[in-house]
């Protein structure tokens, strides 16, 4: 069948839907046509890989090859340091940072934070095991640096000569000059502020290694500047040090436990994002069968046995299925993860059903439109134009996430609760907040999206009863409008 689209449907057409509307078993077609959709999607390798093959990967990748992939130890390198040490006191305080056992501390930078965590936290806490399980995973610093120690300037410009020289940095010879002015350790008469150092590097030195080296500089200068002027560095470090910064406590019945304040600041983020993509992907295979269907006429022969109306409800129903098992598998993962570190206190069980109720209808909201667009075209190319601006509304609470999770009771906060189809998301945005909104909004964000979607289903069904056996050129947005108002 070809028409335009700027025509009505056949009388024919036309009494085909009002006969399928009427017929008898019109909750078990649609039923039907749900479970078709949903089982047609669920079982294909596509649907596997998207929806789990892919979580399961990135999980391995985050927890076991992540840390490999992203070792922040410099590669193989040795070389030769070169020191002239024009205050004769650094020699011993630079020796002793130069060992096989201080450099790999320093190329894990992990060690630190551990070390100085531990000390606040105690060894016993979960996120300190975590920490010692990553850095068996990461590797020390590779090769080996050795110190040469010069005394003049004609010493230096040969070094200097020679790391120019030196066609690597990974095989040995001189890599880096390190000029220590004379008054890095005392105050001169001629100057009252201390000296430094300068550092001079091959080329082709790695940032992590130079990184090491101004560390070693920094702590040995220091240290001996506290000899000379009679200060101890640990009684220093005992003075400046105040037990209890930064670290916070949360009150709970089962007691005093670790602050989950930073979670709990991404927690909402986190959830949305499930949300979004857990819509996204129904409504994307919503789109792409519902173009399948029509291109190859196959459309036709289910009209034949469902009225447009069943159809598209029980496509939506389908794939709304396919969204709600995405979003049970994510969240079972991210449960499973809160459930080991002892944190499902963040979430409580009205959460999680404002959660699927909400997903509910923002998903009836997108994807009522999603099917509209894919019945009114013959193409995929085609819906491109048409569904951007749909899918334009999920950057909303995208963008506006960080913002509304911090300001949860915002006047803008507030009142996008209640534009559809963006309204869920924002409302689940400011539920799981730190401060999250009194029960009469929340219940009436959910009346305003239960409108909303009722609105957007009774438009949409328009759309898509005309333009399901229409083919030819596609319609713009104004052709949309005129089909909704004589439909």
């Amino acid at each position: 069948m070809s028409a335009d689209y700027d025509r009505t449907p056949s009388d024919s057409t036309s009494s085909t839907f009002t006969h399928g509307s009427k017929s008898p078993g019109g909750l078990a077609r649609t039923l039907h046509v749900a479970i078709r959709e949903y089982m047609a999607t669920v079982v294909t390798k596509g649907f596997f890989v998207g929806a789990v093959l892919v979580p399961v990967v990135a999980g391995l990748i985050v927890g076991y090859f992540g840390p490999k992939l992203m070792n922040p130890a410099p590669p193989q390198t040795n070389g030769e340091i070169v020191v002239l040490d024009r205050t004769g006191e650094l020699q011993a305080a630079i020796e002793q940072r130069i060992t096989k056992e201080e450099l790999d501390r320093r190329a894990n930078p992990i060690a630190a934070l551990r070390n100085a965590a531990a000390e606040k936290a105690g060894e016993a806490n979960p996120a300190i095991q975590a920490a010692d399980k990553m850095m068996d995973k990461l590797d020390g610093f590779h090769g080996a640096l050795t110190l040469k120690f010069i005394q003049t300037d004609d010493e230096k410009a040969e070094a200097r000569d020679e790391v120019l020289t030196n066609p690597n940095p990974r095989t040995g010879g001189p890599i880096a000059i390190i000029d220590v002015a004379p008054n890095a350790v005392i105050k001169s008469d001629e100057t009252p502020t201390f000296g430094g150092y300068e550092l001079l590097i091959h080329q082709k030195l790695d940032h992590r290694v130079t990184s090491i080296l101004h560390d070693v500089m920094v702590e040995a200068v220091r240290a001996v500047r506290y000899d000379r002027n009679g200060t101890d560095a640990a009684t220093l470090r005992t003075l400046v040090s105040v037990a209890g910064a930064n670290q916070e406590n949360e009150i709970t019945e089962k007691g005093d436990t670790g602050s989950t304040s930073g979670l709990r600041a991404v927690l909402p983020f986190l959830l949305i994002i499930v949300m979004i993509v857990a819509v996204t992907t129904g409504s994307q295979y919503l789109l792409t069968t519902t173009i399948e269907e029509k291109s190859s006429r196959v459309v036709e022969v289910l009209l034949s046995a469902v009225s447009p109306l069943q159809l598209m409800a029980g496509k939506i129903l389908g794939q709304m299925g396919v969204g709600l098992t995405m979003m049970v598998l994510y969240l079972a993962a991210g449960f499973t993860a809160l459930s080991a570190f002892s944190m499902m206190h963040l979430i409580k069980p009205t959460d999680i059903v404002l959660l699927i109720a909400f997903f509910i209808l923002a998903y009836i909201m997108m994807a009522s439109m999603i099917a509209a667009m894919g019945a009114a075209v013959s193409e995929l190319r085609e819906a491109q134009s048409l569904v951007t601006p749909v899918y334009l509304c999920l950057f909303v609470p995208y963008m506006l996430g960080y913002p509304i999770s911090q300001n949860p009771n915002s006047l803008m906060a507030i009142v996008l609760s209640f534009i559809p189809p963006i309204g869920p998301f924002i409302t689940m945005l400011r539920v799981v907040s730190s401060d999250p909104p009194p029960i009469w909004e929340v219940g009436l964000a959910m009346l305003a999206a239960i409108v909303g979607a009722f609105v957007l289903v009774w438009m949409s069904a328009k759309i898509f009863r005309i333009g399901l056996l229409l083919h030819g050129k596609p319609p713009n947005f104004a052709t949309l409008i005129k089909w909704i108002r004589m439909a």
